[in-house]
């Protein structure tokens, strides 16, 4: 049996997305996941200029089902509100098959002229074993668009960590000093040591005295912090100079799963996404894609 597609939901409100949720859990084609990097296709509030300007910086438009009204030209597929379930599956299948039949033009315009008749060789021997045929490029597997964009990504990050002669150093930012401690010792299982801030101003301070290459921060810093980690999470991707000529790589923390926050903190120049309570499994596989490995936790 092939194996289901993974489809991510943006937008909308919470009882729009379960329904959304809920039909493509009755179809075995497909399934949801959180992140737009993960999925092949996106079923977006086409009402919610946050979450096109996101596909857009992302190049996914083409990728995604819009429901609603407004929003792009050149999205893949529309819907029309109220939903209907059939609709839905019936549009991600015509989706599909365009973009199927899309890979196969491209797959046939590259493949080899087939070569001109020649004698036929002698036969072989009763004994001998047939040759292989030839192995021709049209022929090749072919990454799928977001596999090959998750591919990049990934090289991209681990050659600028290799590049680096230290250990990665790390700042965490949250108001409430149990998380903060537990996702250090967390941390601490990779080799780094970070450095603590419990507000705003005091992660400030640190980025001006150090240039960080991976910074935790949480989207609620509380009463003591002058802005939120939404907001300081942008000062530190575009407004803070960056003493190595790039900005660290921002993982937002945070207890809100609603994906609209994912989407404010990518919008916000966030690369990453975790969840209150850390999930171990997630954490480790963000940082192996930071080039880090850790010792199991005990």
């Amino acid at each position: 049996m092939a194996a289901s597609i993974p489809v991510a939901i943006l937008g909308f409100g919470v009882a729009e997305r379960l329904a959304l949720a809920d039909s493509l859990r009755h179809s075995p084609a497909y399934r949801t996941v959180l992140g737009v990097d993960d999925a092949r296709f996106v079923i977006a509030d086409a009402g919610q200029p946050e979450v096109l300007a996101l596909l857009r910086s992302l190049g996914r438009i083409g990728d995604t089902l819009l429901v609603g009204a407004g929003g792009p030209d050149n999205a893949g597929a529309r819907l029309p509100v109220p939903l209907e379930p059939a609709r839905l599956i019936w549009q991600l299948e015509a989706l599909r098959a365009r973009q199927d039949a899309a890979r196969e033009r491209a797959a046939a315009a590259v493949a080899p002229a087939p070569a001109a008749p020649t004698a036929a060789p002698p036969a072989a021997s009763p004994t001998a074993p047939a040759p292989a045929p030839p192995a021709g490029p049209g022929l090749a597997h072919r990454p799928s668009p977001w596999h090959q964009a998750n591919d990049d990504r990934r090289v991209r990050r681990e050659a600028a960590l290799r590049a680096n002669s230290v250990t990665p150093r790390t700042l965490l930012v949250d108001d409430s000093e149990i998380a903060l401690h537990f996702l250090r010792r967390q941390l601490e299982r990779y080799g780094l040591q970070p450095d603590l801030a419990r507000h705003s101003d005091r992660a400030l301070d640190l980025l001006g005295q150090h240039t960080y290459d991976l910074v935790f921060l949480d989207f609620d810093l509380g009463d003591d912090s002058r802005v939120d980690g939404l907001t300081l999470c942008h000062q530190i991707c575009k407004r803070l100079p960056q003493a190595a000529g790039r900005a660290p790589v921002v993982v937002m923390v945070s207890a809100f799963h609603d994906p609209v926050y994912q989407v404010r903190g990518t919008l916000a120049g966030a690369q990453a996404y975790l969840g209150k309570p850390l999930d171990p499994v997630a954490l480790d596989r963000l940082m192996r894609q930071q080039g880090l490995s850790g010792s199991p936790a005990g």
